[in-house]
């Protein structure tokens, strides 16, 4: 077992079909999650039983939303239920868990937990493919949708452009039946991600990668968007 990793590092790394997978977790979930990825050390050659305390969670989102402690365990519930989907080289679809084990220690204020092992080739000894990042660039965000499209635009930060089409973002996000007009998704995802991540005035988000963006259309329908990163 392995609990209580340096406290000071935040770095998470993981592969980049990973940061590509089909889910979708609520906004403490999804913050969380991230949160217990820190734990991992990369060297690794297989899991360990990781461990870590709620007030700490609270500590470096500076949440005041003490109520976690009172859906923590439904929170596990969700970890151990969830299925992610990932998108192979060949595009087929893998389907995986979060989690082979999560348990909320109430009285400790802790939760021990275990990825499940067909994660391993998404976040031990990676050598190719992957992205690190520092997770207090996103802790502080307001919607997952931010967050999301962070680890989106950081995989590929080196080529300074991604373009993508409306049809498969919105696949990643699992939202293909909700925001039906365009504006609706843009201004809920696309806006709400760019003013996080940029920091605009009232948002306390610091992150070190923000974009602008531009609308493909073909004929009037955007098809696609292209971020400057």
């Amino acid at each position: 077992a392995r609990f209580m990793k340096d406290q000071a590092s935040m770095r998470v790394i993981q592969s980049n079909f990973l940061i590509e997978a089909r889910f979708k977790l609520t906004l403490s979930e999804l913050k969380l999650f991230l949160f217990m990825l820190k734990e991992i050390d990369i060297n690794d050659k297989d899991f360990q039983t990781y461990r870590v305390f709620i007030k700490d969670f609270l500590d470096v989102s500076k949440s005041e939303n003490y109520n976690i402690y009172r859906s923590v365990d439904k929170i596990t519930d969700t970890f151990l239920k969830h299925i992610i989907k990932l998108k192979q080289d060949d595009d087929s679809i893998s389907k995986l868990c979060l989690m082979s084990y999560c348990n909320y220690k109430k009285g400790g204020g802790y939760i021990t937990y275990r990825f499940d092992k067909a994660l391993k080739p998404h976040l031990l000894r990676l050598k190719r493919q992957f992205t690190r990042y520092d997770i207090e660039n996103v802790i502080h965000c307001r919607s997952t949708y931010s967050i999301r499209l962070y680890q989106l635009l950081k995989s590929f930060e080196d080529l300074k452009e991604r373009t993508i089409t409306v049809a498969e973002l919105k696949d990643i996000l699992m939202i293909k039946d909700e925001y039906k007009r365009f504006y609706d998704f843009k201004r809920n995802v696309i806006d709400r991600a760019y003013a996080e991540l940029k920091g605009k005035p009232k948002n306390k988000v610091k992150s070190d990668l923000y974009f602008e963006f531009t609308l493909n259309k073909k004929g009037r329908v955007v098809e696609s968007i292209t971020f400057e990163i």
